[in-house]
């Protein structure tokens, strides 16, 4: 479910039936072939998207579920030539699974499917030039115990919590005379699976399709709703960032200096300023939540 709500709240999803003034996804330096050029080389295989702000909207959110599930989203930058028309050549960044891609003192090799035919005959990895692979990483504040984290969702998803409870009571009724003192409560389990997946998500405020509001009083539910908002900040921009690290390897125009950026999207500064208002009380919960709401509802 984490992953999920990450990559369905990372961007806001665009409504078709009305145009919005301003896009959330700009150059700064405005230049329609180089629009065309990114949102081509963005855009997955078997679709293209001609609009800038979908075509970035679309690969973060792919992009981050696969960080979200991996840890990290290596993609590879692939040049397409047409002998007849070389004006036609562009650039796109196709993914490549992490199990495809080994590194061996820094240098990656690529992993081939072994075929029978070809044992023991053809070389199992394949060596790759460095410069043409794009790696997308956690963000440095969460990367260290972002693992963790994920096994520990996956451990209460398998009800693990839940059986050591029973286990338990089993174990104490077994030393009580009274087999009735220690009843085993199956309500009692889910709630230690609750607090379990509000424990371990603490660092990146997940709310876990509104757990808290049965646990916490509404100033810390608040807290983590502002955590969480920016844990998917974070996520955001550095995905952003390591485009624009490798931008002038995606487009034709080799001399275009600009680069991509959000406009009107909760930046860092935002949500330390509602964090503030927060702890000092100089603003209504239902203010401070309502920007972060109407963004995620366009």
């Amino acid at each position: 479910m984490l992953n999920q709500d990450v990559n369905v709240s990372i961007m806001p999803y665009r409504n078709h039936d009305e145009r919005r003034e301003t896009s959330i996804v700009q150059l700064s330096s405005p230049n329609d072939l180089v629009e065309e050029d990114i949102s081509l080389a963005l855009s997955g295989n078997d679709y293209h998207r001609h609009n800038l702000e979908e075509a970035v909207s679309d690969f973060i959110r792919e992009c981050a579920s696969t960080i979200m599930h991996e840890g990290q989203a290596i993609y590879e930058i692939v040049h397409y030539t047409d002998e007849d028309t070389p004006e036609a050549s562009f650039s796109k960044l196709e993914h490549v699974p992490n199990r495809n891609i080994m590194f061996l003192l820094g240098q990656p090799f690529q992993i081939l499917p072994k075929l029978e035919d070809f044992e023991d005959k053809e070389p199992r990895f394949k060596k790759i030039t460095k410069d043409k692979l794009v790696i997308f990483r956690m963000p440095k504040p969460y990367r260290s115990h972002y693992r963790a984290l994920q096994i520990q969702i996956d451990m209460v998803g398998k009800d693990c919590v839940q059986n050591l409870h029973i286990a338990a009571m089993e174990e104490a009724n077994k030393k009580k005379k009274n087999v009735l003192s220690h009843k085993i409560n199956v309500m009692d389990g889910y709630k230690f699976s609750d607090l379990a997946v509000l424990s371990a998500t603490n660092s990146i405020g997940w709310n876990a399709r509104d757990v808290p509001s049965k646990y916490l009083q509404e100033y810390f539910t608040l807290v983590r709703f502002l955590r969480f908002e920016r844990f998917k900040t974070e996520l955001r921009n550095s995905i952003l960032n390591t485009i624009n690290d490798n931008l002038n390897r995606l487009i034709i125009n080799s001399t275009y200096t600009g680069i991509l950026h959000f406009h009107g999207l909760p930046t860092s500064e935002d949500i330390e300023k509602s964090e503030k208002d927060l702890r000092e009380g100089s603003k209504p919960f239902k203010e401070i939540i309502l920007g972060y709401v109407i963004i995620d509802c366009w």
